[in-house]
């Protein structure tokens, strides 16, 4: 569907060496994916879908909308 994306799967027991990535890069990612996550939790809760449960906000995300958030470079 998408022709500038690529999914590639590692080799088994590459955990050795890719666990550097994992404290830095994996880590950062998190970091701000979960601020992302929250950002818009809070913000659905403010329009008129008060009564939305929290859980709800959150399943309603889907690969695309993350993977849009973290392209955003430099954008807060």
């Amino acid at each position: 569907m998408f022709s500038n994306i690529k999914v590639a799967f590692l080799p088994k027991n590459t955990t050795s060496r890719t666990q550097c990535l994992d404290v830095g890069v994996i880590k950062n990612w998190k970091v701000k994916f979960r601020k992302k996550l929250l950002q818009y939790g809070c913000s659905q809760t403010g329009r008129t879908n008060v009564h939305k449960k929290a859980s709800d906000i959150i399943k309603s995300i889907d690969l695309l909308k993350a993977i849009r958030w973290m392209n955003k470079r430099g954008k807060k």
